[in-house]
């Protein structure tokens, strides 16, 4: 009697699969899986980068700067993919689609501003909490390190958008393609310039990535690539 039971049959379970849903979430997986796959490996040459021109002891203080980008940005990380990433992507209205970007940004610009700005202003009390004394040769990268970061918050929310609409073509190329720039970048800064070198390439890689989100965002936008209506009007009709 069990086996000849409707909902112990096979088909009764795969018969439900939506093929589309399935597609997307494949779509999702590679958006996500891409930077955990890629970023290990460009920190990895970019600290064998540093200590080949510097040293060992100037490769830890790079990295303890990014560690600590690492520990503020993850706050960031979470606001937008827990509070924006859900509401634009059910969107299909341009109107409403520049709406919600407009206001994330109004919520995110003045804090990470205010949260950037108390980071470089304690740095010293933060590296000496944190680390220690010995790690103070890391204070001068800083500023270029802090402003890397605030662009980068703000292409976070163009990568977002992206992601939402399922861009992954666009958001695996950008992604691989700005972490060479990077490794190629740091390479001859470092070079030039010593350690700063790192935290400048840093500040000029995430403002290219961010003009580059920009592009693409609003590519997608006019060959209709987001699939989005002009109004509410239309979508009612339609």
């Amino acid at each position: 009697f069990v086996i000849r039971s409707q909902w112990f049959k096979l088909g009764a379970y795969v018969q439900g699969i939506d093929k589309a849903s399935i597609f997307q979430l494949i779509h999702y997986a590679i958006i996500s899986f891409t930077p955990i796959l890629i970023v290990p490996l460009s920190s990895m040459i970019l600290r064998k980068c540093i200590v080949h021109e510097l040293s060992w002891q100037e490769a830890g203080y790079w990295q303890g700067i990014m560690k600590l980008s690492d520990g503020y940005l993850i706050l960031m990380e979470l606001v937008i993919s827990v509070y924006f990433l859900p509401k634009i992507s059910g969107t299909n209205v341009l109107s409403a689609l520049k709406a919600e970007i407009f206001n994330i940004y109004r919520l995110i610009v003045p804090i990470a501003l205010l949260g950037l700005t108390c980071v470089f202003l304690f740095k010293q009390t933060i590296v000496s909490t944190v680390y220690s004394e010995q790690f103070f040769p890391m204070l001068t990268l800083f500023k270029y390190q802090l402003i890397g970061d605030f662009t980068r918050i703000l292409a976070w929310v163009l990568t977002s958008v992206l992601a939402a609409k399922a861009m992954v073509k666009i958001l695996v190329f950008s992604e691989v393609t700005m972490n060479i720039v990077n490794i190629v970048l740091t390479f001859v800064l470092v070079r030039h310039f010593g350690l700063i070198g790192s935290s400048i390439s840093f500040a000029i890689n995430n403002i290219v990535f961010l003009l580059l989100m920009i592009f693409f965002s609003l590519k997608c936008i006019r060959n209709g690539s987001f699939k989005l209506i002009s109004s509410e009007l239309e979508l009612a009709t339609g």
